[in-house]
């Protein structure tokens, strides 16, 4: 018996029972936990057994059609083969689910194939098909590959450009380097797979991580309803699950509206307000930050429509509300410095900011535009637990830095991991 046959009785799950076994010997032998880094590919091929229907060439297509709900459905794996028993190699075999045995087909298949069948003497037959590990599915190779006491199975990723970033759990982490391989062997486009190790706990709100696969490359170029921005996901703050909120904040502005960024990162807010028409004064702490918003600026040709700065949030505020971020002259004898919209996207802690906006509008702010103050776009977190508890909750701490009484006009919910 050849050692390939061998390798393919090996159950599933005794290969994940092996991998668990291993890791539970290296942080025996080193007394510490060494988590792997490879696994066999060899031990997922697989012989499997499948009824077929035995058609001339010029049926093929015609057959497969009738029969399509029951044909073989594997990644890699043509549902139309040439029938190895034709010496003369002219047949064609149409291959049906792997569970359905030559005896069952009759009873599956609708009337109309089994009346096409029966009329061009079509024979179901056996056929045995090989499959390895690029025919099966990153989260059926996980499945296989971690312990059966795993709850959860990482299928899910952020993608930043050819990036995949994970969050994963303390529990998970012995297996990180077999998880990051799976996923790079699964996805074409995905480069380099890193898992977060730490919380964000810098002012810049960049975080920890390490490369569990791949090449350690954080150069991307995300694209974002039209708009292309490019980074170093390992300088700067960028989370792809918020491109949403991205997109309904921006639909809030409108054309030649004045819009003031206090926290605009790469300007995920900023450069498609511009590209909307918008005046855009765009305003981040981390310089890598300014030094990413300038570049996506100048490549999505915005460079006339928004003004970039890298300066202390507070101060960036005040100076928009009293006026004093004005880029021309012209800007200051027609009020069109002062914002309509103010954004600050800093969830743990743009609630802080708003003391900035106590008597920053000035006498002459107020009478360029009488009744007429901006719409604030303040972001936070709250964990508690009811819509009407977590309205309260960020109402109450709003107010306390603002120093008065608050309505929101609109609360918008967005769940971040």
């Amino acid at each position: 018996m050849s050692c390939r046959n061998i390798v393919a009785k090996i159950p599933f799950r005794s290969l994940a029972r092996l991998v668990h076994n291993m890791a539970s010997h290296h942080t025996k032998q080193n007394g510490s936990s060494q988590p792997l880094k490879s696994f066999d590919r060899s031990k997922f091929v697989k012989n499997l057994k499948v009824a077929a229907l035995q058609v001339e060439p010029k049926q093929c297509h015609k057959v497969l059609k009738l029969v399509k709900p029951f044909s073989l459905k594997k990644f890699g794996v043509r549902n139309i083969v040439a029938d190895p028993q034709d010496e003369e190699g002219k047949r064609r075999l149409v291959l049906l689910n792997e569970l359905k045995s030559p005896s069952e087909v009759r009873k599956i298949l609708p009337p109309e194939a089994l009346e096409e069948i029966d009329k061009e003497n079509i024979k179901v037959v056996e056929h045995e098909i090989s499959l390895g590990y690029e025919n099966f599915s990153q989260e059926h190779v996980l499945k296989q590959l971690l312990p059966e006491s795993m709850t959860e199975i990482p299928s899910s990723f952020e993608t930043i450009g050819h990036i995949a970033h994970f969050n994963l759990r303390e529990e998970l982490m012995p297996y990180r380097y077999l998880i990051g391989q799976v996923v790079l062997d699964k996805n074409a486009h995905i480069k380099t797979v890193v898992t977060k190790t730490g919380n964000i706990e810098t002012k810049f709100r960049t975080f920890p991580m390490e490369v569990i696969a791949g090449k350690e490359d954080f150069n991307v170029v995300v694209k974002e309803h039209g708009v292309r921005f490019s980074f170093n996901f390992a300088e700067v703050y960028w989370n792809s699950r918020l491109q949403e909120e991205h997109r309904i904040v921006v639909s809030r502005f409108k054309k030649g509206q004045v819009i003031a960024d206090a926290m605009c990162g790469i300007g995920p807010f900023a450069v498609p307000a511009a590209k909307k028409g918008c005046k855009v004064y765009a305003n981040d702490l981390n310089p890598k930050s300014y030094e990413y918003l300038q570049l996506n600026v100048k490549k999505n040709r915005v460079e006339n429509d928004v003004f970039c700065y890298n300066i202390d949030a507070r101060e960036f505020i005040k100076r928009a509300c009293n006026g004093s971020l004005s880029q021309s002259s012209s800007d200051e004898t027609s009020g069109r410095n002062y914002p309509d919209h103010i954004v600050m996207n800093l969830p743990a802690s743009a609630l802080t900011f708003l003391d900035a906006l106590q008597g920053a509008f000035t006498a002459s702010a107020v009478n360029a535009r009488p009744g007429k103050l901006p719409m604030v776009h303040c972001h936070c977190f709250t964990s508690k637990k009811d819509d009407k508890e977590r309205r309260d909750d960020v109402i109450q701490r709003a107010e306390t830095y603002l120093g008065g009484s608050l309505e929101p006009y609109e609360v918008n919910e967005v769940q971040v991991r």
